[in-house]
């Protein structure tokens, strides 16, 4: 960041979550201050995808959240909640149980290409967690092959607590809308290269703060219900309809 090149804003205009409650998405919405749903059918074309963490503080009565980052393994996470009152920083694997006691889960954050109507796209973020994570992760086909649809939700039961979570199914990618993601990606890989570098830059004395700092967690009763798992699988199936535009 210098004089002549500010520091960038994120492009994505709506940041959207999935409430497994009610079966819904929405995001919210800056100017009305407040949530808005994003109604079904959703379609559209995955252009990258990070990790984060994020959730909500009983104690300070507050979001939870950090940084975005590219691996798990390798990459540091902040873990702050809005109100301050609690600082967690390491690798996923050194600081998952202490996040999680906090109120964080691990969330999927997908930028993505929404098309809204026939040549009419927007650039979106889904941040997936809870019952829309596992659903995501438990697709099967290639997102860089497909576009995407939610057309539609499911249910599921874990002990006595019935939960709903989207449906993620493939259609058809046209030359059409895989140029225009293509391009839309372009302008969201040099806001993604600013804002990973600068998290490297800012790691150090994050992580200088938090050293030797005693942390007060507070147990989470709901720890069983993440499951953070990785599929790997792509499968390439032919068997896809078309969008409908």
């Amino acid at each position: 960041m210098s004089k002549s090149n500010p520091r960038l804003t994120n492009p994505a205009s709506k940041f959207i979550e999935f409430k497994g409650d009610s079966g819904q998405f929405f995001y919210f919405d800056k100017e009305t201050e407040q949530k808005t749903e994003v109604k079904m059918p959703i379609y559209f074309v995955v252009l990258d995808e990070l990790s984060a963490i994020k959730g909500f503080n009983e104690k300070h009565k507050c979001g939870i959240y950090s940084n975005e980052i590219r691996s798990i393994k390798d990459d540091i996470l902040n873990v702050k909640t809005f109100k301050g009152g609690v600082q967690i920083v390491g690798k996923y694997n050194d600081i998952k149980d202490a996040a999680l006691r906090e109120g964080g889960k691990f969330c999927k954050s997908v930028y993505v290409m929404l098309i809204t109507g026939k040549d009419k796209y927007e650039l979106a973020n889904f941040q997936f967690h809870g019952a829309s994570f596992g659903a995501w992760m438990d697709k099967k086909f290639n997102v860089e092959k497909f576009a995407i649809a939610i057309e539609e939700t499911s249910q599921d039961k874990k002990g006595n607590v019935t939960y709903t979570f989207p449906v993620f199914t493939k259609k058809n990618l046209s030359p059409d809308i895989d140029k225009a993601a293509i391009e839309m990606d372009r302008q969201l890989q040099v806001y993604l290269a600013s804002y990973l570098n600068q998290q490297i830059e800012e790691k150090i004395s994050d992580t200088e703060v938090i050293e030797n700092k005693e942390t007060e967690f507070y147990p989470d009763e709901h720890w069983d219900n993440l499951k953070v798992k990785r599929n790997e699988e792509k499968l390439n199936m032919d068997d896809s309809e078309d969008l409908p535009f």
